[in-house]
Parts: structure tokens; C-alpha cells; sequence
């Protein structure tokens, strides 16, 4: 019966340095490579010849996907001034209903409080009125704290 163990072992022949794996293997040279060897040599093989037809073509196309993203973003941008505005619009139209509503509280208390302003007479600064308390009026702000 074979051992398997055995079978990937190999002689100090056949086990490499990592040097002699660099020296063995070159990297098939890139494109860029073999145009600076050639223009190195002074052959007139390294000037390019692309298709006209073909890149007028491409840059047509991208030219298209160019727009096609600018419009994108304007849609986008178009978009988020219109939540923006409806949000302020909102807003506003909230703070002016809470703004009508305090002032319609302060003239109910105004009326109907047991509190009424007590007047006295003074003879030089005329009839004055005693400072009463003050209504507590919270003010909500969108996006932290009041």
C-alpha cells in the first residue's frame, strides 16, 4: 500500500528559492511595455491608428451617458427643493397657527381671570398698571433641541 504523504515530498532538486521563482517566471509584458520597447527602437509601429468612425462613436455615447447623469441630478436637486419648500411651507403654517392660538389664550386669561390687572393712580406718570405673571409660551424648532 502507497503512502500519500509521500507523494507530495520533493527532493532538494526540485524545491526552489524564492530568487529562482523570480528569475523563472517574467510577467508577460503590458501593452504600454511594448510600445515604450518599440519606440526605444525607432519603428514607426508605435503610432497609434485608432478607427475614427469607431471612437467618434464611443465618445458620441458618452457624451449621452454625461447628460443623462447631469439631468439626473437636477431631477434630484428639483426634488429636494420641493420637500424643502412643502417642509417650510408647513412650518410656517404651523408656527402661525400656534402663534394664533397663544394670542387667542392670552386674550381668553385676559378676560376671564380672577387675576385682572389692578390699576392705581399715581398723580405724576397717569394710571399704570401692576405687572401680572407671565404665560409660559413654548416654542417648537424642527431638527433639535428648544
Amino acid at each position: 500500500m502507497k503512502r500519500e504523504s509521500l507523494l507530495n515530498l520533493k527532493t532538494s532538486r526540485e524545491v526552489m528559492t524564492s530568487m529562482d521563482l523570480v528569475r523563472q517566471k517574467r510577467p508577460a509584458p503590458t501593452m504600454f511595455q511594448r510600445m515604450r520597447r518599440l519606440i526605444a527602437r525607432g519603428t514607426k509601429e508605435s503610432i497609434p491608428h485608432p478607427n475614427e468612425a469607431a471612437l467618434a462613436i464611443e465618445l458620441d455615447k458618452e457624451k449621452r451617458r454625461f447628460h443623462r447623469r447631469l439631468e439626473t441630478i437636477e431631477r434630484s436637486a428639483a426634488k429636494v427643493l420641493g420637500f424643502r419648500r412643502k417642509l417650510g411651507a408647513t412650518f410656517e403654517k404651523h408656527r402661525r397657527i400656534m402663534d394664533m392660538r397663544t394670542k387667542l389664550q392670552r386674550q381668553y386669561w385676559q378676560e376671564t381671570s380672577p387675576l385682572q390687572l389692578k390699576r392705581r393712580s399715581s398723580p405724576e406718570e397717569g394710571i399704570q398698571e401692576e405687572p401680572r405673571p407671565r404665560l409660559r409660551v413654548k416654542r417648537w424648532r424642527y431638527g433639535g433641541k428648544s
